[in-house]
């Protein structure tokens, strides 16, 4: 059709205001592929409406035509990490920040890169950057890394529970679910837990991203007060840092 046409810069609108859509060729398609290239044209333009408007690009992940990061993310998560049905765990005594975090790490939606690398991203390496010992997943990254399981180890001697191994998020969940604690101490663990894996994350991207190496002794020192500050403000029931300090599982609530 292209090869028949006179004006090679006409306008999609302008073919179809003419009268006919052969108009403005040279001669008229002569049977066989000529013929069936435009039957199919005119099989394709038959329903076309142009509004009077400018010519625009329009994205088609979003409702609105508008091109959005969110869409975008949403769209490769999607595509390429895997789909469960995960319900969503509520820790009411850490920030909603921290909740979305975690839900993140039982869907292994976190940017690991492992993760990066099973997008198609180009990435220098997907060692993990903390031990340089093995890949860094999710899994690897909060639960199996030599320096994940220092600080879970600390953290529940902390709380003076009886420490498992664990090297998956579907690991801690059940170690966690055996836990012989009360319901409400319970949950303010749990949101303890969350908030060692939000340090640890942290602390990750400090080294990859960060000006200076930040400090490896301070870590265990950031979750205690980081979970003092948030749990301390969202719980009913009153209880000080000395207490917190030396041993929260005996804290009233």
């Amino acid at each position: 059709m292209y090869f028949l046409e006179l004006d090679k810069h006409v306008s999609a609108a302008s073919k179809l205001r003419a009268n006919s859509l052969i108009s403005s060729f040279r001669r008229s398609p002569r049977s066989g592929i000529e013929k069936e290239q435009l039957l199919l044209l005119i099989s394709n333009t038959s329903s076309v409406i142009l509004p009077n408007i400018s010519d625009r690009w329009s994205w088609l992940l979003d409702p609105s035509g508008d091109f959005s990061v969110k869409s975008t993310r949403e769209f490769i998560d999607d595509s390429m990490l895997p789909k469960t049905d995960v319900p969503t765990r509520w820790v009411k005594s850490i920030p909603i920040k921290i909740n979305i975090f975690a839900w993140r790490i039982s869907l292994d939606k976190l940017s690991t890169r492992l993760n990066l690398s099973l997008r198609g991203l180009d990435i220098p390496s997907i060692i993990c950057p903390l031990c340089s010992i093995a890949v860094e997943s999710t899994s690897h990254l909060l639960f199996s890394c030599q320096l994940a399981r220092q600080l879970m180890i600390k953290v529940v001697h902390w709380w003076e529970l009886e420490y498992q191994d664990f090297h998956s998020y579907e690991d801690w969940l059940l170690w966690f679910k055996n836990l012989r604690v009360s319901k409400r101490l319970k949950d303010v663990f749990e949101g303890v837990c969350y908030i060692s894996w939000w340090v640890i994350w942290k602390f990750r991207n400090q080294v990859l991203f960060g000006i200076n190496f930040p400090r490896l002794d301070l870590l265990f020192d950031d979750i205690v007060r980081l979970s003092f500050h948030w749990c301390s403000s969202r719980c009913s029931s009153n209880f000080d840092w000395n207490t917190w300090m030396k041993n929260p599982s005996s804290i009233i609530l």
